[in-house]
């Protein structure tokens, strides 16, 4: 693996990450409107 293909690697795992934590929280907050009715 090259320095460049290391980064590219890096900044595609931080955009999944990011996209992971707003699916989560979104998710998280439908439990707690759907729990807290």
């Amino acid at each position: 693996m090259g320095v460049y293909h290391q980064a590219l690697f890096a900044s595609f795992l931080g955009d999944l990450l990011i996209f992971l934590d707003l699916n989560f929280l979104k998710i998280a907050a439908t439990v707690i409107l759907m729990s807290s009715h």
